[in-house]
């Protein structure tokens, strides 16, 4: 089950659907890559795997 956290969106930007690549995460982030995907792994953010990537 995945954590309720709250949105880091801006606020004109909340509620959209919207779909990153992990690098596109990262980079609006300012995280790491491994933060990033420690953040996927732990369910913190939500993912889908589409293909390969």
């Amino acid at each position: 089950m995945a954590h309720t956290t709250k949105c880091a969106a801006p606020e004109g930007n909340r509620g959209r659907d919207e779909w990153m690549t992990v690098i596109e995460m990262q980079e609006y982030m300012g995280a790491s890559r491994n933060k990033a995907y420690d953040l996927i792994w732990s369910g913190e953010i939500d993912s889908y795997r589409l293909g390969r990537k």
